[in-house]
């Protein structure tokens, strides 16, 4: 990484931005090192215990390197990363490699700023409005780097039901309920999912899709939309290893 060329706090400030990337529970579990070059490593230690393929882990620290890409396009600079470059160690995600761009257009500010406001939202919604218009455009960002699936509405009780079935399961397991009491604890304020993003119970009522956490004390909010509306939209992948991920 050229130093002179490309100064040292628009690489923070990039940083900075790609932490507000989602999380599996907000755990933030990537190590940004700055020194010489650009790194990106899993942390470890904020692996859950309930991921123990560091699937989750992986999309999330995924997600905080898209929005790195994000606000390095916004400040002028294209990131080609250099995946895994280290294969005796397989947290070493990727080394940032930057390429000048020529121009800088609003579609690049006004995605950084789509970043910056981006937040979890658990409430019940409405049904998008023009629907085909969103499917094209969620179809030409993901291009052939994933699939996408949208569900059809007939299909929607299947999924409830397998969320159902999911947190039966889970019901009597203390390390998932350890886990989702400590990520959601009070006490905690840059980690963790704040008390705000957690549904009450008259507003969980009205989301048939949805994880169950603890609930929150709040009024219920939204109390127009009666129901959850939302269009439900399957990602996956061709592999199931840590680089497609």
């Amino acid at each position: 990484m050229a130093q002179d060329v490309l100064a040292r706090n628009v690489v923070i400030k990039a940083v900075q931005a790609a932490c507000r990337a989602p999380s599996i529970h907000n755990s933030q579990p990537w190590r940004w090192v700055l020194d010489g070059d650009l790194q990106l490593h899993l942390d470890v230690n904020r692996v859950l215990h309930v991921d123990p393929a560091r699937r989750e882990a992986l999309m999330s620290c995924g997600a905080a390197l898209d929005h790195f890409r994000i606000a390095m396009a916004a400040f002028g600079w294209l990131v080609r990363p250099d995946y895994f470059p280290n294969p005796n160690d397989n947290t070493h995600l990727a080394t940032m490699n930057f390429v000048k761009m020529h121009y800088v257009t609003d579609a690049h500010r006004n995605r950084l700023h789509a970043a910056e406001q981006r937040h979890t939202d658990r409430l019940p919604f409405l049904a998008p409005r023009s629907w085909p218009l969103n499917e094209q455009l969620i179809r030409q960002a993901v291009g052939d780097r994933a699939f996408v699936d949208v569900l059809p509405e007939a299909a929607r009780h299947r999924v409830v039901e397998a969320a159902q079935l999911s947190e039966g399961l889970r019901q009597y397991d203390s390390d998932y309920r350890y886990e989702i009491d400590w990520w959601t604890a009070p006490f905690k304020f840059s980690e963790g999912i704040p008390e705000s993003a957690l549904p009450s119970e008259g507003e969980r009522g009205r989301v048939d899709v949805a994880r169950e956490f603890p609930l929150a004390l709040h009024q219920s909010r939204r109390a127009s939309v009666s129901k959850d509306e939302s269009t439900l939209v399957v990602l996956s992948t061709g592999g199931d290893t840590p680089a497609t991920f």
